[in-house]
């Protein structure tokens, strides 16, 4: 009987004492000052499909923030820029980003269209303990467009910042809502409103691409014109759509739209079907 009392007190003690050291470290969460964002930069030169690129890689953060302008969350991503521009020369810019969703931008990035890839074993085998090799990546498309590898809330280093949680971001229109204002942060600060956009995704990825391309938000003043570029399929209901140039209804929907008629698969020949992936616009 002595020693139960002995552990109800040393408990009640633990329980008493350790209340105010999670409001403080809540307290400091929501209040502590937000530092500026912090971004890598290096210069890089290399030949992809016979073209010669220098390029700047940039890793870093990016704030997006709320309708008070602070700051709710810090996106990460990894942006390759084509330096020395010709005089009127304006480079598409492609947003890159796999799916889930929960999944960082690296399967697409280090394994397929990244300036530098990873060397694993391509018959799914067992690719053993890292490091691993990198190697120059000739499939990449950085000869045609930059590309901004994007890591949505939760995943990679991004994060939410301030009183904003990670399940402020976790749905489908909140993720579209991060993503876009991300862009439009982006795009902003290395100014390249005028640049050709494209929007690549992988799985769950083309459904964000999708999203993303249609989101309206409030804050937005002025909506891009989007091109999307998919990456295996859009998820529907219980099937998957391997292409959509199987679906008409789909042309119809995007050849009849305006603008929208220069997305990537508007463009059909008599039979219905896509003429070209990277349809030029009109």
């Amino acid at each position: 009987m002595k020693s139960f009392r002995v552990f109800t007190v040393f408990a009640t003690a633990i329980i008493i004492n350790t209340g105010p050291i999670y409001a403080a470290e809540e307290e400091t969460n929501e209040t502590a000052e937000i530092p500026e964002p912090t971004r890598f930069i290096s210069e890089h030169s290399n030949r992809f499909n016979d073209n010669r690129i220098d390029y700047q890689a940039i890793a870093g953060e990016t704030y997006i923030r709320d309708i008070e302008g602070e700051p709710k969350a810090s996106i990460f991503s990894f942006a390759y820029v084509k330096r020395d521009l010709e005089e009127g020369e304006v480079r598409p810019v492609t947003f890159v980003w796999n799916g889930g969703p929960g999944s960082a931008s690296v399967w697409l990035h280090m394994g397929s269209y990244g300036p530098k890839r990873i060397v694993v074993p391509s018959d799914a085998g067992h690719a053993g303990l890292p490091p691993y090799p990198i190697v120059e990546a000739p499939e990449t498309i950085l000869d045609v467009s930059d590309l901004v590898f994007i890591d949505p809330v939760g995943t990679g280093f991004s994060r939410a910042l301030g009183t904003f949680e990670g399940k402020d971001f976790w749905g489908l229109n909140e993720d579209a809502d991060s993503m876009a204002l991300f862009i439009q942060t982006w795009i902003s600060e290395h100014n390249r409103w005028n640049s050709p956009k494209f929007l690549l995704g992988e799985s769950f990825g083309t459904t964000r691409a999708a999203a993303v391309a249609k989101f309206k938000g409030r804050r937005i003043e002025y909506k891009p014109q989007w091109h999307l570029v998919r990456i295996a399929s859009i998820r529907l209901p219980g099937f998957y759509s391997l292409c959509a140039g199987q679906h008409r209804f789909l042309h119809h929907l995007y050849s009849n739209h305006g603008r929208n008629r220069s997305l990537p698969w508007a463009r059909r020949t008599s039979t219905g079907k896509p003429r070209s992936l990277f349809a030029t616009s009109s």
